[in-house]
């Protein structure tokens, strides 16, 4: 169980460009876990080299061992996620801090879906 919790506003996992991403970071801890990082951002996966690219960071302080902060992002207008035979484009929205992480993967397209590659 991680020290962390990352709670979407009605559950949502995907969205359009330009919508807002909002929620809440949770955490409950033996000891106050100090700097949070709060990032958005895109990952290639598949074949090939990992490309990574941060669309957004906020630092949370958690003085106290247990606690929750509300946070708002717009969601970035590229690269949509996309799903392919060799590469996909990903989106996640992750809490780090004190050697423990928390993610929650996202879909970050048009009409809020993954553009899907055909074969060429």
């Amino acid at each position: 169980m991680s020290a962390f919790r990352i709670t979407l506003e009605g559950g949502r996992t995907a969205f359009a460009p330009g919508e807002t991403i909002a929620g809440e970071v949770a955490w409950n801890a033996p000891v106050p876990p100090g700097t949070l990082a709060l990032r958005l951002f895109w990952y290639t996966q598949g074949k090939g080299t990992r490309d990574l690219g941060l669309a957004w960071e906020e630092t949370l302080e958690a003085a106290a061992c247990s606690g929750g902060r509300r946070f708002r992002v717009k969601a970035p207008d590229h690269p949509p996620s996309v799903s392919g035979k060799l590469v996909s484009i990903c989106w996640a929205l992750e809490v780090i801090g004190s050697g423990a992480v928390e993610r929650v993967d996202l879909v970050i397209g048009p009409r809020r879906r993954e553009l899907v590659l055909g074969s060429v």
